[in-house]
C-alpha cells in the first residue's frame, strides 16, 4: 500500500530531525523500499539491546542441539562461575552473587526475571531489565561450545562467533561482533558477568534477522531456529504473566 508507506516516510522525515537512520521494508522476502539519512547501505551500527533477541535465538538452538536440557535448567549447573562474584567484586557496591542465585534458570535470565546480583530480588519475583544477567546467558552457552573462558575472555571468539555460525552465515548476513564492557571497579569479576556481546550490523542485516523471526525461524528450506522456540519467544513469558501484576 503505497499510501501507507508514504505516511510512514512523512512521519519519519518530520520527526527524525538531524538524526541518522536507514529504514528498509521487506515484502515476501524481497527489498520493497528503503529510505536513509546519513547512513550508508554498508555501514554497520551497534544494535545495542536489540541484539538480545539473537541471544534468545541461540539459547533455543543450544537446547535443540542438546547442549542444554531445558530452558528451566539451573544455570549454575552449566556455568558455576556465575556464583564467583563475591562482595566487592560486582559491578557496583552491594551488587554481587547471593545464595539464592543458585536457583536461577535460563528462562528467568532470558526473560529478565532472575534477580541476579540484585540485593532485594529473588528469581521470578520481579521483571527487572539488566545486561549482566544476559551476559551470564551468553557466557554459559559459549562455554558449552568451547568459545568462552572466564579466566581469559579474549582468548576465545566468544558468543558472537556462535551467532555468526548458527544464524548469520545461514541467512547471508554480514554483521560482525565484538566484546564490550562498562566502566567497572578495579576488582570487578568482569570475566564472569561483563564482556557483553555487541553486534554491529547493516540495515539489511537487521531486515534479514527480522524476516527470519517473522517466519518462525525458517529460512528457505532450513529451520534455523526451532519453530516451537520462536513461537514461545515471541509471546509474553509465562513467568512474567504469573508473577508481575499489571497496573
Amino acid at each position: 500500500d503505497k499510501s501507507k508507506l508514504q505516511l510512514a516516510i512523512d512521519w519519519l522525515k518530520g520527526n527524525a530531525g538531524e538524526k541518522r537512520y536507514r529504514l528498509v521494508v521487506i515484502r515476501h522476502g524481497y527489498l520493497a523500499v528503503e529510505w536513509s539519512q546519513g547512513v550508508g547501505p554498508n555501514e554497520r551500527l551497534d544494535m545495542f539491546s536489540a541484539a538480545k533477541s539473537l541471544y534468545s535465538s541461540i539459547l533455543g538452538i543450544a537446547i535443540k542441539e542438546g547442549k542444554i536440557s531445558s530452558v528451566d535448567d539451573k544455570v549454575v549447573d552449566y556455568y558455576p562461575e556465575m556464583m564467583d562474584v563475591h562482595e566487592g567484586t560486582g559491578p557496583k557496591p552491594g551488587r554481587h552473587a547471593k545464595p539464592v542465585d543458585r536457583e536461577i534458570t535460563f528462562r528467568q535470565l532470558i526473560t529478565n526475571m532472575s534477580g541476579y546480583m540484585k540485593p532485594a530480588e529473588t528469581p521470578d519475583s520481579r521483571f527487572h531489565y539488566q545486561t549482566f544477567g544476559m551476559n551470564i546467558v551468553t557466557h554459559a552457552i559459549a562455554k558449552l561450545y568451547g568459545y568462552y573462558d572466564t579466566g581469559d575472555p579474549e582468548r576465545l571468539p566468544g558468543f558472537g562467533k556462535l551467532v555468526e555460525e548458527r544464524i548469520r552465515d545461514k541467512i547471508g548476513g554480514t554483521w560482525t561482533h565484538s566484546f564490550k564492557n562498562f566502566n567497572h571497579p578495579p576488582r570487578a569479576r568482569i570475566g564472569v558477568f561483563g564482556y557483553y556481546t555487541s553486534i554491529e550490523s547493516t540495515a539489511y542485516d537487521m531486515a534479514r534477522m527480522g524476516y527470519l523471526w517473522l517466519n518462525d525461524g525458517s529460512w528457505g528450506q532450513q529451520q534455523i531456529i526451532p519453530k516451537q522456540w520462536m513461537q514461545e519467544a515471541t509471546r509474553t513469558a509465562p513467568n512474567i504473566k504469573a508473577n508481575c501484576a499489571r497496573d
